[in-house]
């Protein structure tokens, strides 16, 4: 009985024993062990043993491979690679599959649970617990029509130097709190007061 030839060495078997291990190389090649180890052999290459606890990274490329063809089964045929191995890939270069990307289209929208907001303004009889130096004299500009509106709320509202020297001209006393004078406005709006370009 005639002896059968054993089968070359493929050309690219070098260039793949760099990043594949045994397993994966009789994968690729439909190859047996025997087989590997002669083709390793011939072609001067050392077959890698990694260890079993150490995932194998993406191999370079990977990325743009994935965002052309986007579907696990088809990649792991064609690089000779476990479907949950190309699926670890895939989160790990941060490119969705097909399958997620379906998924992730057929979720309706939830409705939003945003609350509208309201402001929690005092309501007190007077101008609130303000000394009476504190009061400040009518302000036509938008920046004091906006005061006035916080003070219409119920607010403590007065510029910050009116009672400290050394604050920021542009600082405002609103309550309890401290406030440029944008955010000042800003509070306004939220409660309702229309601004006028500023002067």
């Amino acid at each position: 009985m005639p002896r059968l030839e054993a089968a070359p060495c493929p050309t690219d078997f070098h260039i793949h024993a760099q990043t594949e291990t045994r397993y994966e190389l009789r994968m690729r090649y439909n190859a047996s062990q025997n087989q590997v180890a002669r083709w390793a052999k011939e072609s001067g290459a050392t077959l890698i043993v990694r260890d079993r606890k150490t995932p194998q990274p993406p191999p370079p490329g990977f990325r743009e491979t994935a965002e052309q063809t986007p579907v696990i089964s088809t990649l792991a045929v064609r690089l000779s690679k476990s479907e949950a191995t190309v699926a670890r890939w895939f989160r790990e270069v941060g490119v969705l599959s097909e399958v997620q990307k379906r998924k992730l289209g057929e979720r309706a929208p939830r409705k939003s649970r945003a609350k509208p907001v309201h402001l929690l303004l005092p309501k007190p009889t007077s101008f609130g617990s303000a000394p009476a130096a504190l009061i400040p004299p009518r302000d036509d500009t938008p920046i004091g029509e906006a005061a006035d509106f916080l003070r219409r709320k119920g607010w403590v509202v007065f510029r910050a130097r009116t009672l400290r020297a050394t604050a920021n001209n542009d600082d405002w006393i609103v309550g309890r709190l401290t406030l440029p004078v944008g955010e000042m406005v800003a509070l306004a709006e939220k409660g309702g007061f229309q601004r006028r370009e500023m002067m």
